[in-house]
């Protein structure tokens, strides 16, 4: 009887999520993804690669993700605090794997890499990051509360709402970019200052049907 009421319960809370993913969808309207081409000198699709590093970049709905191997001979920091993505050509703070949420606006500690090392890491922008507020009025005044789950926005539109002027906006994105300003020093106060940049190539919507789904 217990294993059958388990059983019963699981199947519940599976359709009841299967109905709120259904409901979300709905009310985002249709998802696109976009591709990307990095754009600097000494870069091939989206890899990069001189005689102090080489990188290979994946660009997702929410994050600049990367892989980092250190090519100088010697250590090499990254200074965080001086991280920055720009998009619509305003940079903005960064923060990157392991900062808490609610950290996200405090000074971080750089990474050092030793010769030779590799680092997988994944950055956003900070101000991306938020939860959901409730305003509220009583005898004492008015107060904003955060609550819920933390969540993080798309880099880009990624939902088009059902919306023809987000659809179109969405397509506009094409020819845009991103920025990502990475500061690298070495030993001797040596600066590797390095600055990526993402042309938007296209677009497709990835669960339209139709016409509707051919890359732009």
């Amino acid at each position: 009887m217990r294993t059958l009421f388990l059983v019963a319960l699981f199947c519940n809370i599976l359709v009841s999520s299967c109905y709120t993913n259904k409901i979300n969808e709905v009310a985002l309207g249709d998802h696109y993804k976009y591709t990307f081409e990095l754009e600097n000198e000494h870069s091939s699709q989206m890899d990069f690669e001189d005689s102090t590093i080489r990188v290979s970049f994946d660009i997702t709905d929410k994050s600049i993700r990367f892989i980092l191997i250190n090519k100088a001979g010697e250590s090499i920091e990254i200074s965080w605090n001086d991280a920055t993505i720009a998009l619509s050509e305003k940079p903005n703070p960064v923060i990157h794997n392991g900062i808490k949420y609610n950290n996200r606006f405090d000074s971080m500690r750089p990474t050092i890499l030793a010769a030779g090392d590799t680092i997988k890491e994944s950055v956003i922008p900070a101000f991306k990051v938020y939860q959901n507020t409730t305003h509220m009025h009583d005898f004492y005044g008015s107060h904003t509360y955060a609550e819920g789950p933390w969540k993080v926005a798309d880099l880009l539109i990624s939902w088009d709402y059902k919306d023809e002027k987000a659809r179109k906006a969405i397509h506009q994105l094409v020819g845009s970019k991103i920025e990502l300003v990475l500061p690298i020093g070495g030993t001797n106060n040596k600066e590797f200052g390095y600055r990526f940049s993402f042309k938007v190539k296209g677009v497709q919507c990835i669960t339209c049907k139709g016409d509707t789904a051919q890359p732009r």
